[in-house]
């Protein structure tokens, strides 16, 4: 019986890792034809709509060329967008020019869609980032709380933080918006999510309402090439209890 739970205990592990292998896989994909085909292609119009918008200026068709600008305008608003998502999908700054530049880079799509401004601190504790895996799982931990934050908490200012201390790294989004709402299906599939990417890096995964209200989301893990660089001869183990994946 040991021995079948825990076979079945490592498939239900394999498959959790190819489901992880095959939606990233897709996000790029995705994110890829977003920012070749679909970007481009709203740029052409906005070129376009611009032209058009001053041959009728220029014969004097002042309310046509303003519906034209109006159309132009749209479209510059959709390619903002698009193009966010695009880099959401697909963050090439993160397999670039490393793990900070991908943050900010989000947070800076985040103000431009949304009008909320997204602090980023914590370039040294960045810099210990290097592992493509880690840097990724932490990414979408800190995309899935910010996107969060906006969408559903309300934020009106998000600030991501990475600290470091001894080999344990610890990313942090923490927004003022209204806090967490328990019976939110979209919170709930989330949490789940950033969850299992904090536990795919040996990390520890809380959520919790602040005292002057909003959100506070936090990862914590043990960086092992930080540690090693320290000379620490055993990492120190996280200590468990009932509300380390979830604090209320």
């Amino acid at each position: 019986r040991v021995a079948g739970i825990a076979e079945d205990i490592t498939e239900i592990k394999r498959a959790e890792n190819l489901i992880i292998e095959i939606s990233g896989r897709e996000q790029r994909r995705i994110g890829q034809e977003m920012h070749d085909g679909l970007c481009q292609s709203l740029t052409g119009l906005k070129f376009l709509s611009k032209v058009l918008a001053e041959k009728l200026a220029a014969k004097n068709l002042t309310h046509e060329s303003q519906q034209v600008e109006e159309i132009g305008r749209l479209v510059s608003q959709s390619l903002t967008q698009a193009d966010v998502t695009a880099k959401g999908l697909f963050p090439v700054e993160l397999e670039e020019r490393g793990f900070l530049s991908g943050l900010k880079a989000m947070a800076a799509g985040v103000q431009r869609v949304h009008n909320v401004p997204c602090l980023v601190d914590g370039e040294d504790a960045a810099a210990s980032v290097t592992d493509p895996v880690v840097s990724l799982h932490l990414f979408r931990i800190a995309q899935e709380a910010v996107n969060n934050a906006v969408k559903h908490g309300q934020a009106k200012s998000i600030r991501v933080e990475l600290t470091e201390t001894g080999g344990r790294t610890t990313l942090t989004v923490t927004d003022d918006g209204v806090g967490f709402v328990r019976n939110n299906k979209r919170n709930g599939m989330g949490m789940n999510i950033m969850r299992f990417r904090a536990r795919k890096i040996g990390g520890v995964f809380t959520i919790q309402k602040n005292r002057k209200g909003g959100t506070t989301v936090s990862c914590v893990f043990q960086n092992t090439e930080r540690a090693a660089s320290l000379d620490r001869t055993s990492p120190p183990k996280f200590g468990r209890r009932k509300d380390d994946e979830i604090a209320l």
